[in-house]
């Protein structure tokens, strides 16, 4: 069971999360009362967990193995058609059932005015559930369907919510499936445990579902790859085209700080120019500050450098673009970095 303090903070997370969209709301504005399940894959739970307003059910319920024994036995058919379907023990069976057990967040009365609103105000606070049994139980589980019930009308409404597929949608050799490319980074990968790490940390990145943390897992592979570089933190730090690069004092900036030697890395990678390349640097770097310190990109303007604070502003105002060059980049430093090995 969880302590009473953590009941108690989670309560008023709850309280928090319920209200403060309840309170935009116009006063005039008509509110119906819905009760919302929140179905979550991949957390093991043994005991009903109730709070003010909410429980969080454990089930007998898991995700069968069915449909993967389905998908080898389909490929294998396609593959050898005279072959003898392949069967998983009941041990293997149980094994693949107890890594998709089923809970849910059962929020008992949210009032809202439709029940999309509903549905994803209780979506909100069943990530903060996640990531607090994240944090107790090590899991990492997601939501998966959600179910809005109208008490009045009595009238369920549901959706499903899919693992999307996050790679690249494009097919062929200019798009990943090339046998000498392949061959080349597997060899890099697996040959070295350091290029194993930064492509760990590359796949975390792409598998994050927040987009915000996004920026603090490519920063964090930018910053690492530029630390390898063993950059004098005495020397004065140059552009593209060798001219010292100046604070906002006219001191000469230094090789040093995240910021100072990711510029450095990506000048000597060839990332476009000075003017570009020190920009993105700087926005990149103050959405990192922004998500890092105060955990969203929309909090820039809590950070305290003045300068800082207004390259956050301005990256907000295109994370989206800001986000797809940043992967695009690091991808590219990432590949670079393991064709140099073999």
């Amino acid at each position: 069971m969880f302590r009473a303090g953590v009941v108690r903070k989670m309560d008023l997370l709850l309280v928090v999360l319920m209200k403060s969209i309840e309170n935009e709301a116009e006063s005039d504005e008509k509110r119906t009362d819905f009760r919302v399940l929140v179905f979550l894959r991949g957390v093991l739970l043994s005991q009903r967990m109730r709070f003010s307003g909410y429980e969080i059910v454990p089930t007998d319920i898991t995700i069968d193995s069915d449909d993967q024994l389905s998908a080898v036995n389909t490929v294998l058919r396609m593959m050898h058609q005279d072959e003898e379907p392949v069967t998983f023990s009941e041990e293997d069976r149980k094994m693949m059932r107890s890594s998709h057990p089923v809970s849910i967040v059962d929020v008992k009365s949210v009032l809202a005015t439709s029940k999309e609103e509903a549905r994803d105000r209780c979506i909100r606070f069943a990530e903060s559930v996640l990531l607090t049994l994240t944090l107790l139980r090590d899991v990492g589980g997601v939501i998966f369907h959600v179910v809005v019930i109208d008490k009045s009308a009595r009238a369920k409404t549901n959706w499903g919510f899919p693992e999307p597929y996050r790679g690249i949608l494009n097919t062929g050799p200019l798009a990943g499936e090339s046998s000498a490319s392949f061959q080349k980074y597997i060899g890099a990968v697996s040959s070295d445990p350091l290029n194993e790490f930064l492509v760990g940390l590359y796949k975390q990145a792409v598998m994050e579902r927040h987009d915000d943390f996004k920026f603090v897992r490519y920063w964090q592979i930018l910053e690492v790859t530029a630390d390898l570089r063993n950059y004098d933190p005495k020397e004065a730090l140059k552009d593209h085209d060798g001219e010292i690069l100046n604070d906002s004092k006219g001191k000469p900036r230094k090789c040093k700080g995240g910021l100072e030697i990711v510029y450095a890395l990506l000048r000597d990678e060839g990332v476009g120019n000075t003017g570009q390349t020190w920009a993105n640097a700087n926005i990149w770097y103050a959405l990192r500050c922004a998500v890092g310190h105060y955990g969203a990109v929309d909090r820039w303007h809590q950070l305290s450098n003045p300068e800082t604070r207004e390259w956050g502003r301005k990256g907000a105002e295109n994370r989206g673009d800001s986000l797809m060059l940043l992967r695009s980049i690091v991808r590219s430093v990432l590949t670079q970095k393991l064709s140099r090995v073999v």
